[in-house]
């Protein structure tokens, strides 16, 4: 955590300080917190995952229910092996689980609760906001 008066430390040789140092007078002892590089890369690595169309929906769906490969293939229009290797994508990132029953493999969202939220918006839209 840093105080707002370190941080106009840093500018304090920059022609914008004073009216900084206006703006800020009454917050000087607030703390922001600066994430680190570590916890940036983590959700990074989250975020470009979820940057693929048809990655988010397959999370979209399997956050919902259980449901085996052969129904996110017809589901999605998509061929069972284009399927798969983004569900091992996401098994990898640590987004999706999967199970074997007999001879269908289910698979579930079990990724963070941010991530959940942002899928459950995806789907609920307009409602989940209200």
């Amino acid at each position: 955590m840093v105080k707002i008066k370190e941080l106009l430390e840093l500018v304090k040789d920059m022609k914008c300080f004073d009216e900084l140092e206006k703006f800020y007078q009454d917050k000087l002892d607030q703390e922001i917190k600066i994430p680190s590089d570590e916890e940036l890369k983590k959700y990074l690595d989250i975020i470009v995952v979820l940057a693929n169309p048809l990655r988010l929906k397959i999370l979209a769906l399997i956050s919902q229910q259980e449901l085996p490969v052969c129904m996110l293939t017809k589901i999605t229009g998509k061929e069972q092996s284009l399927i798969s290797h983004h569900l091992s994508l996401l098994r990898e990132r640590g987004l999706a689980q999967v199970r074997v029953a007999g001879k269908f493999r289910y698979y579930k969202f079990v990724g963070p609760k941010w991530v959940k939220q942002l899928l459950d918006l995806i789907v609920h839209g307009k409602e989940f906001c209200e």
